[in-house]
């Protein structure tokens, strides 16, 4: 696992007191700071848009929900630079209903809805039915 220096701490004398050390892939990162599979799926941006695919990811998802709650599923610290669209799209959509217990839902489809463009996908189509509710 490669890793990139993050921070460096020295004495007044200018030796190096501490460092701390961040993997330099994004993934191991989310892993190594415990986010649950959905998330680091959705924050996946290379990850395939395909059937199995999205269905792991909804797989993951429903078993936090079981095991957490509406509460354990926090969509506000999603950012679209590092955001795989059709991964969101698809785990907005399976919460639409519990929407409003969920941090961060309504910011995480405006978020969607800018990793769609960047992917050149047709947003309405993603999104549909997700946009006027």
């Amino acid at each position: 696992m490669a890793y990139n220096r993050y921070a460096l701490q020295y004495s007044e004398g200018g030796t190096l007191l501490s460092q701390v050390l961040f993997p330099s892939d994004s993934q191991t990162l989310l892993a190594a700071m415990g986010a649950p599979e959905w998330k680091r799926r959705v924050m996946n941006s290379e990850l395939p848009g395909k059937a199995i695919d999205l269905t792991a990811t909804v797989k993951s998802l429903m078993s936090e929900l079981l095991n957490g709650g509406a509460k354990a599923v926090d969509l506000s610290d999603l950012r679209a630079p590092l955001v795989n669209g059709r991964h969101l799209a698809v785990v907005l959509r399976a919460t639409y209903t519990r929407r409003s217990e969920m941090p961060g839902w309504k910011k995480a489809l405006e978020v969607a809805k800018v990793a769609l463009l960047r992917d050149g996908a047709n947003v309405e189509e993603a999104l549909y039915g997700l946009l006027n509710g």
